[in-house]
């Protein structure tokens, strides 16, 4: 049964990717190498536990295009985590980021002379 609902998820988000008007594509050699270029690691955080995923950084189902430009390398945790979600209002809800931003912001730059 958990096996024909994700098939059936699956065939729904395939459609919808090529359907989708701006999306160009995207094919293997351009994923392998965006993979590469980061090392087999997350652009977010930099593991790889899980595997890594393929992320659209503007979600397909909020119009963004399944393009080269708009996919990145994901961790499964982080994929899993952002879901629909654009990366700052995923990171804003993470309070560790949250927090990071916070002490930056406190934080005075040196004069130059």
């Amino acid at each position: 049964m958990r096996a024909a609902i994700a098939n059936q998820n699956k065939a729904r988000r395939r459609l919808w990717i090529e359907t989708n008007p701006g999306s160009v594509g995207l094919t293997s050699r351009d994923w392998v190498k965006l993979v590469r270029r980061y090392r087999h690691r997350c652009a977010y955080c930099g593991g790889n536990e899980g595997g890594i995923h393929m992320d659209h950084v503007v979600p397909v189902s909020r119009g963004g295009r399944h393009a080269i430009g708009n996919a990145l390398p994901a961790c499964q945790a982080c994929n899993l985590s952002k879901g629909a979600k654009l990366v700052t209002e995923w990171k804003r809800d993470d309070p560790a980021w949250s927090q990071d931003v916070r002490r930056v912001r406190r934080t005075r730059l040196p004069l130059s002379a």
